[in-house]
């Protein structure tokens, strides 16, 4: 991490200093008033500035899942003199042999999961080792809670210079998304996504599968739209000469957004900023813009990558992965693609939480099943979040939302997100959302179904193999009135009674109903009795949506206009 690169005196070197000292504030035309070693922004032409610390105005700042227990506590290593690591803020450091200059370093990375596995509370760790050498090792550790404080219980090795994007736990597993080396991949460079799963067995991380995924998004568009619009973090740095290649450590502290406006924002280390980019066919070049001057300390790649970025000239995109290809045969800067739904939660009104108060955001599929997820520590509004996501299983043919709560430190519920969110598939966003939360106790959610004529066009979920279209929606109606009450039709009959929504819940009642007989290709018997079991639903978009225990069976339904009270 460490490593400098022996730059040349051509006229990349003349083009990549030039645009680092405009980064840092020297140009004669830049109106700065900054003190280097502040979190202040220098700023040109009166623009806003953006807080180092916290990212503030960057959609994809790190959300600082890892809570303090976690960053302080002792963690199991076979890299280290003793056998343990004692984090502080995160990180530990020892001689690599006695006497040696050379360091081991062990941190804590921004991937840990809360769950439960074989019914107890845990929290899912990966940690990133360099030895002092050529690799770089991640490892997988699972923490419980004794007497307030964390204790690592097992350990399992994750690989050399692989690629982490994301752990969530569920189902009873450990699931892993990451990327890991194919038969001819050589040892910088994994290219073969994977998630692997483990189980708590015998007290004891076992591995039970790996699953590969084939690229989902292999090639590029002609005019450079596939790149613009994604987080990119930078992996390392190539050339000619291996002396000066990079491995980074720490890919999500050197992260690359394009924005459609041509301007492009950027994180470097403890530094954030942005500038403006120009994107012609195969042709890449960014311009310097205001940034940030902390200082970030000494093994810090701050001012190699943003001289590096000054010399970009031309990329190449292979499915979620960006090489930068750097001028007159400088190298090339190889990015990963952030495997993560960011964005902001925010209320409406003044909210204050109580201490100890933390928000949980999962992906969920349409199936009612997490994909990901994030749990975090929470003081206030608004809250910055960066929810993993296991890219292995995405289907671009799903749909796939988000499930938002803030709960207290005794786990009640005090907001949820009463709106849906979509997300990753079928034109929906990935990154820089704004989510929209209310109290829990709120009726506001609930009313956004009442007096509308509400028309069944889909059955799905776990328990139906093949998702069924109805073919005739207008058919198939209900209608929910403030005071409880529903009304509506089953094909040819017509149907009321009662209805509950109350903690997430949904009941429907059975009530009365003619008796008509609707002939044989009729869904009216099918209909009521899913109507039936309906456990939970609410407000989907524009839509509604109904599914019983455990989203085994699932209705969706058009807005078919609003109706009278």
């Amino acid at each position: 991490m460490g490593k400098k690169i022996l730059f040349r005196l051509n006229s990349v070197l003349i083009f990549g200093l030039l645009f680092g000292l405009i980064l840092t504030g020297c140009s004669v035309n830049n109106n700065v008033v900054v003190q280097e070693g502040t979190e202040n922004t220098a700023t040109s032409g009166g623009e806003t500035a953006v807080d180092a610390d916290t990212g503030t105005g960057l959609a994809y700042a790190p959300a600082g899942s890892a809570q303090p227990e976690l960053a302080n506590a002792t963690y199991k290593s076979e890299w280290t003199q003793n056998g343990a690591a004692t984090l502080v803020n995160g990180e530990y450091s020892e001689e690599a042999a006695p006497g040696s200059a050379t360091k081991t370093v062990v941190k804590l990375t921004k991937h840990t999961a809360d769950g439960e596995l074989n019914g107890q509370q845990v929290t899912a760790v990966i940690l990133v080792t360099d030895p002092g050498g050529s690799g770089t090792f991640y490892d997988l550790h699972l923490m419980v809670n004794q007497e307030g404080k964390p204790v690592n219980v097992a350990s399992a090795s994750l690989g050399d210079r692989v690629e982490i994007f994301g752990v969530i736990i569920a189902n009873n597993e450990i699931q892993v998304d990451m990327k890991v080396h194919g038969p001819d991949d050589p040892m910088c460079c994994p290219t073969q996504d994977t998630v692997k799963y483990f189980a708590w067995q015998d007290d004891k991380l076992v591995e039970t599968r790996s699953e590969v995924a084939e690229s989902k998004t292999e090639g590029g568009s002609a005019d450079g739209s596939s790149i613009v619009n994604i987080v990119w973090e930078w992996q390392s740095f190539k050339d000619q000469s291996v002396q000066n290649d990079i491995t980074v450590t720490d890919p999500l502290s050197y992260r690359l957004q394009l924005l459609p406006d041509s301007t492009y924002r950027f994180k470097a280390d403890c530094n954030v900023g942005s500038g403006g980019y120009t994107l012609d066919g195969g042709s890449l070049t960014f311009q310097p813009g205001p940034v940030t001057l902390a200082m970030c300390g000494p093994q810090s790649l701050s001012d190699q990558y943003l001289s590096l970025l000054g010399q970009v000239a031309t990329y190449v995109q292979e499915g979620d992965k960006l090489v930068l290809n750097l001028m007159a045969d400088g190298g090339n800067m190889h990015f990963s693609q952030l495997h993560a739904v960011t964005g902001k939660i925010t209320t409406q009104g003044e909210a204050t939480l109580p201490a100890g108060s933390i928000s949980e955001v999962k992906v969920m599929d349409d199936t009612n099943t997490q994909m990901g997820g994030e749990h975090k520590d929470v003081t206030g509004f608004p809250i910055d979040f960066e929810a993993n996501y296991n890219v292995a299983a995405v289907d671009p043919n799903r749909a796939y939302s988000l499930d938002i709560s803030i709960k207290d430190s005794q786990g009640n519920v005090l907001f949820v997100n009463k709106q849906s969110y979509n997300v990753l598939t079928q034109g929906n966003p990935t990154y820089d959302l704004e989510v929209m939360v209310e109290a829990a106790g709120s009726q506001s959610g609930a009313s956004q179904i009442h007096n509308v004529e509400w028309q069944w066009t889909e059955l799905s979920g776990t328990a139906v193999e093949t998702p069924k279209t109805i073919p005739d929606p207008g058919n198939y109606t209900i209608i929910f009135k403030p005071d409880g009450a529903y009304s509506g039709k089953a094909d040819c009959n017509n149907i009321s009674g009662t209805y509950s929504q109350e903690n997430g819940g949904f009941q429907i009642s059975p009530g009365v109903s003619t008796m008509a007989a609707c002939g044989p290709d009729s869904l009216d018997q099918e209909y009521l009795r899913l109507l039936y079991s309906v456990a939970a639903g609410g407000s989907s978009g524009d839509g509604l949506a109904l599914e019983s225990a455990g989203g085994a069976e699932r209705m969706t339904f058009q807005n078919g206009g609003a109706v009278s009270e």
